[in-house]
């Protein structure tokens, strides 16, 4: 199945997550476990004094150890035209109702920034007009640096941040770990759902601000 983007605000998230999990339901196969997306193989780069922390796996990076996955029931993601993917996933089940999870990883550093210039404007994002707040205030769109309080690989970095804004109706958030070449899309569901709802939902997580 194809999804593209017409150019106009109104974005095709939600109808990819929900067009995917509605396809896998009807067919009355479920989604495979988590652990069949891809086990972790290692570190790619090792750690040298001074070095940037080692890329992980997506895998690795969204099942922290000894702490809650950041999906569940997760398959392949749509790619949205994004290039250079090294790792895909959508987790159609969270710790929130009704909240979905996309995770991407790139094969470089370049590949990421080319990778998240392209989703934010896939999804009409414009980060030079976002407010400096998440939730962002009514009507507006938000972008602020976010980081994981109980891991230091993902302390507060340049360029990662949480972006917060309505898709066609619902929350949306991007958030950015430029040191993995890894960004995440959250979605909330939900019928009558807010920003607050999401980034809440975020905050419990291991890369909570």
């Amino acid at each position: 199945m194809q999804f593209q983007f017409a150019g106009s605000r109104t974005r095709l998230l939600g109808i990819a997550g929900i067009a995917t999990a509605a396809t896998m339901l009807a067919t009355g196969s479920p989604y495979p476990a988590a652990a069949s997306v891809g086990r972790p193989t290692g570190m790619v780069v090792r750690t040298v004094a001074g070095a940037p922390a080692p890329v992980e796996s997506l895998y690795k990076i969204m099942h922290p150890r000894g702490l809650r996955p950041v999906g569940t029931h997760c398959i392949k993601a749509v790619r949205f035209g994004l290039r250079a993917l090294k790792h895909s996933t959508f987790c159609g089940k969270t710790s929130a109702r009704k909240v979905v999870v996309w995770g991407y990883q790139f094969d470089s550093k370049a590949a990421y920034l080319a990778g998240f210039k392209h989703i934010n404007s896939f999804t009409g994002f414009t980060p030079s007009s976002a407010g400096p707040t998440c939730p962002a205030s009514k009507g507006r769109e938000g972008s602020v640096g976010w980081h994981a309080n109980s891991n230091p690989r993902y302390k507060p970095r340049p360029g990662q941040i949480l972006e917060c804004f309505i898709d066609n109706k619902r929350p949306l958030l991007i958030w950015t770990m430029p040191t993995q070449h890894v960004f995440f899309i959250g979605q909330d569901q939900a019928h009558g759902s807010t920003e607050r709802t999401l980034v809440n939902w975020w905050k419990t997580l291991n890369y909570s601000r």
